[in-house]
């Protein structure tokens, strides 16, 4: 009686080099957006601590200085931070929104950030609706 051959997966070097390549690319992107987030929540934390709020929307971030009036929270998913009564946020404060991934809007007023600053802050976030 003649055994049958078991069939083996043979793979070569190159094959294995390509692997650990596409490994490695996947890894090295879900460590970038991990790292993206966790600087995120760190700049949430830092705004709502001078008296910033942090409203975290389905389709993205809103941050505010002072108390809106009445709105629908229809796809509202948390909300950092508390309303102060004289927020300390300033011009310097500025670098934290960089970190925010999706920002939608910013309502500066309540908030210590002078005009000219805001009017570059308009200019270099061209997607993002900005008030005073």
């Amino acid at each position: 009686m003649k055994l049958m051959p078991r069939f083996r997966f043979q793979f070569t070097l190159a094959t294995l080099l390509l692997l650990m390549l596409a490994a490695c690319a996947v890894a090295g992107a879900y460590g970038a957006m991990q790292r993206a987030v966790a600087a995120q929540e760190r700049a949430f934390e830092r705004i709502a601590a001078k008296g910033g709020v942090v409203l975290v929307w389905e389709n993205g971030t809103t941050i505010q200085f002072q108390p809106p009036g009445p709105c629908c929270a229809t796809g509202l998913e948390r909300m950092v931070g508390d309303f102060a009564p004289s927020p300390t946020f300033n011009d310097a404060d500025l670098k934290q929104l960089d970190q925010v991934i999706q920002l939608l809007r910013v309502d500066f007023s309540g908030s210590r950030v002078s005009p000219a600053a805001v009017a570059a802050f308009r200019t270099a976030h061209t997607n993002c609706k900005v008030r005073l």
